[in-house]
């Protein structure tokens, strides 16, 4: 008789994935936002595009897009008089973007 006909069945050793597998799948799942998260906006304009802002989630549509409130840097941001220049900037239906991190969108804040 081998060990594990001698065990009963709820103490045989069960196959589990290796390590590294649950580890790459974890990494690759990304979490979507929620309402009051904060989150990086990639500016499209202003006298800086592709600098990075905080934002928060205001709304979250259905497909995924975001609504965000950001906060600018003022005037290093935009020129004065020009939406964002006085601290913040409303951006609707923004798409999430991890890998490029496009203009005109979001994603989670690097580590």
């Amino acid at each position: 008789m081998t060990a594990s006909e001698k065990q009963p069945a709820s103490e045989q050793p069960q196959d589990t994935p290796a390590p590294d597998t649950q580890e790459t799948e974890s990494a690759s799942v990304v979490p979507t936002a929620k309402i009051g998260d904060i989150v990086h906006y990639v500016l499209d304009n202003g006298t800086r595009p592709g600098v990075h802002r905080p934002a928060i989630v205001v709304d979250v549509l259905p497909d995924g897009r975001l609504d965000l409130q950001i906060l600018t840097s003022n005037t290093r941001d935009f020129g004065p008089g020009q939406t964002g220049s006085a601290g913040t900037l409303w951006k609707t239906d923004v798409v999430q973007n991890e890998d490029a991190k496009a203009p005109n969108s979001w994603h989670h804040i690097e580590a």
